[in-house]
């Protein structure tokens, strides 16, 4: 018999929260002094945070164990430094990178008037993935309203997660379905109003759903824009960063 879906919701007002005057960062999940037991990490996705950065600044993130990074823009350019390694990521493009203990990851905002705004997210990898990889990939949201776009060469993927995001007209619905067997589902909400898996998710409201191979969304907004994560959930350990 089929397991009942599982889903728990993150309410945006919920999250954790630092800042002080050049920069702000929300946290869907545990981190720091920042503990409930309803944000536990998900399978292997153990963090979710959103970044506001001001201009000519540098955020400095460390991490305790072995991660790989995802950043992706919402508002404005950023450049990232890790060890020796340094590339300049914008809107329509997200980075994945390979963090290792004890090497900051650094992002800075070049921008003399302007504030930027990005999502950063860490999922727990083996040792067996390669520990160099830097790699930008560009998508397209304005091709296919209709549609979830990959944040990566799904022809040319091997590795357990897999992330897309949608840009939706209002009443737009459509069906995600998993990938690999076992996978958990996540969605975080970026802009506008989604109703996923008939729970409605508002600008920083994210969800989670175990043992559910399909999922449907409709977007309530025009330009609702949702971000979607298939993640195995062989892993339940944490995990915690620091700025």
């Amino acid at each position: 018999m089929a397991s009942e879906a599982e889903a728990v919701i993150y309410l945006a007002n919920q999250r954790g929260c630092y800042q002080t005057d050049w920069f702000r960062s929300y946290y869907t999940f545990n981190i720091g002094e920042f503990k409930r037991e309803s944000r536990a990490p998900f399978g292997s996705l153990v963090a979710v945070n959103e970044h506001t950065l001001k201009e000519g600044r540098t955020l400095s993130l460390m991490f305790e164990e072995k991660v790989k990074v995802l950043l992706l823009p919402i508002e404005g350019e950023l450049i990232y430094k890790s060890a020796n390694v340094e590339n300049v990521v914008d809107v329509g493009q997200v980075s994945y990178i390979i963090s290792h203990p004890g090497i900051p990851l650094e992002i800075t905002n070049r921008y003399t008037s302007r504030l930027i705004n990005f999502i950063q997210i860490s999922v727990r990898i083996g040792d067996e993935v390669h520990s160099n990889l830097h790699h930008v990939f560009s998508f397209d949201l304005e091709s296919d309203s209709s549609q979830l776009v990959p944040l990566s060469d799904l022809s040319e993927s091997s590795t357990d997660e897999l992330f897309f995001i949608g840009k939706f007209r209002g009443r737009q619905k459509i069906v995600f379905q998993t990938r690999k067997p076992d996978s958990g589902i996540f969605a975080y909400e970026i802009a506008g109003t989604c109703e996923v898996h008939e729970r409605l998710l508002l600008p920083g409201d994210a969800l989670s759903i175990k043992n559910a191979a399909s999922i449907g969304l409709e977007a309530l907004t025009h330009e609702a824009i949702v971000l979607i994560a298939e993640v195995p959930m062989a892993h339940e350990k944490g995990i915690h960063s620091r700025t």
